[in-house]
């Protein structure tokens, strides 16, 4: 009972939690259409699911390289067009690792990008960044695939999205201190994608003559095959992780799954990982329990949110914090 009052209580107010993660909240729902689709409960058509078996193999991919750093390669410029200052900016985990982007006294388009990903052909992959407004307000994202161009536009001095070029996919989210999430979702057509960031100086504008002053700011790319896929940082390789610390994931109230839930990964001292609810009724029932699975720092709630008649006592039991 002792080692039980050292499991926080603790629900989406944690989620606010800037350790190096940008926490992300997921949804489980087992009356959904299909494992990522909620059009019957109104839920954000990212991020759900209708199984614990979803939850317990939940895995996520960032393909870009070098996703804080847009002055190394592959990403690319062209220096007559464009300036990369690298972290000239305090970015939105709290690090000063935001990269500036910069036009120069040129008539062009004022973009970094990363040529010749290798993807899988008739895929959707969702292309993200964190921005920031400067003396620019505009950003672009863009991509490429065989049979041309795609531009969406994004206002960060008003947080919307102008001309979107990608089907109705583009979505922009307010994160914290003037930064924005930006994201669009294309669909491959070969093997090959490429992604591309503009600053601009207004909707639909894709080159102009710039001042060798003006800029923006940058950071956390993402490359994933969901439809805004939470955000991974990465340097020299791709990145696959679970659920990361700050992360948390909520049952809808009233259901029940004849489930075992396996804990996939760990929180941090800083930042515990949350098993939680959402909605009204019953508490959410998972007949076959948890399972720690040796993970440490991820905060339940037994008494008065959860029914789980079965639970797993994990063998790392005492290091629970």
């Amino acid at each position: 009972m002792a080692r039980l009052i050292l499991i926080l209580i603790s629900f989406v107010l944690s989620v606010n939690v800037w350790a190096g993660n940008i926490p992300a909240t997921f949804y489980v729902d087992s009356v959904l259409g299909s494992d990522n689709s909620s059009t019957t409960t109104g839920l954000a058509t990212d991020n759900a699911w209708a199984t614990v078996a979803k939850v317990n193999a939940f895995s996520r991919t960032n393909i870009l390289t070098y996703s804080e750093d847009f002055t190394h390669s592959p990403w690319t410029i062209s220096a007559a067009d464009t300036l990369l200052i690298a972290d000239n900016a305090v970015a939105p985990d709290g690090t000063t690792t935001a990269d500036r982007i910069q036009e120069t006294a040129t008539s062009a388009g004022h973009r970094v990008y990363t040529p010749d990903i290798t993807v899988v052909t008739a895929t959707p992959y969702s292309f993200s960044s964190y921005a920031k407004a400067g003396e620019r307000n505009w950003l672009i994202l863009s991509t490429w695939v065989t049979g041309g161009y795609a531009h969406s536009y994004f206002d960060l001095a008003n947080g919307v999205v102008g001309t979107d070029g990608h089907g109705a996919t583009a979505k922009i989210e307010s994160v914290v201190n003037g930064w924005y999430r930006c994201s669009v979702v294309r669909t491959s057509n070969g093997t090959v994608l490429d992604v591309y960031i503009w600053e601009t100086t207004g909707d639909g504008v894709v080159g102009h003559l710039g001042d060798n002053v003006s800029g923006l700011y940058i950071w956390g790319a993402h490359l994933g095959t969901t439809s805004l896929s939470p955000y991974i940082p990465t340097t020299t390789a791709a990145v696959t992780a679970s659920f990361q610390p700050g992360d948390n994931i909520l049952f809808k109230r009233g259901q029940t799954w004849a489930e075992t839930l396996t804990v996939p990964s760990s929180g941090t001292s800083g930042a515990h990982i949350t098993f939680g609810s959402y909605g009204g009724g019953a508490k959410p029932n998972i007949t076959g329990g948890v399972d720690m699975n040796g993970k440490t720092y991820v905060d339940t709630q037994f008494t008065n949110n959860w029914q789980l008649p079965n639970f797993i006592q994990s063998p790392s039991f005492p290091s629970w914090r």
